[in-house]
């Protein structure tokens, strides 16, 4: 059996897995969790499947939602309560390295006009100071219109009124999300 491989049949329609070690034989060599790419049983090289993480960045929170690991689907992740962009920047950081984000999406709340205003400004802030401390990819989504889509959801859903609050934040992100893998072109 050679330890390197996790299939040791050449006949690659079994798939026997190499026996456990005893006292008398040596354990297999440790494996690095880093996977920079995966050979499947038919021989192709394939990446790891991206992770992404959605900021909704506003003026009091900021909604979170990420990807499957297949990069196709989004889900809630959690609301995180403002303090200040090097908190909110750390904070995320650790987030990203938890939940082995490989890139970030950041909707950016433009005007009916298509300007920027103040709470774009604080968003470009927070996600270019999370850039500086993680060096993951950042894609930007316009945002217009997200919170708005996320509350028509929760209340199709049935969520009360209360709970809405709660979660509308985290709703808006995985509509961020969806946007950018669905492939909507990035603002302006």
């Amino acid at each position: 059996c050679d330890w390197s491989s996790d299939v040791c049949s050449s006949d690659l329609s079994i798939r026997r897995w190499c026996p456990p070690w005893s006292p008398t034989r040596a354990p297999p060599p440790a494996r690095s969790r880093r996977t920079v790419a995966c050979r499947s049983l038919t021989g192709h090289v394939s990446l790891p499947s991206p992770r992404l993480l959605a900021l909704d960045v506003g003026s009091k929170t900021i909604g979170l939602a990420v990807s499957d690991p297949t990069g196709r689907m989004a889900f809630p992740l959690r609301t995180l309560a403002r303090r200040s962009v090097a908190k909110d920047a750390d904070e995320l950081a650790r987030l990203c390295t938890v939940e082995k984000i490989t890139g970030l999406v950041c909707g950016l709340p433009l005007g009916l006009d298509g300007q920027e205003g103040r709470t774009a400004h604080l968003a470009r802030q927070v996600a270019e100071a999370l850039v500086t401390r993680t060096a993951l990819p950042l894609h930007w989504v316009d945002e217009r219109f997200s919170t708005v889509e996320a509350e028509r959801r929760l209340r199709e859903a049935g969520a009360p009124a209360a709970r809405r609050k709660e979660l509308i934040d985290q709703y808006a992100a995985v509509v961020i999300l969806e946007d950018w893998l669905r492939g909507d072109p990035p603002p302006g």
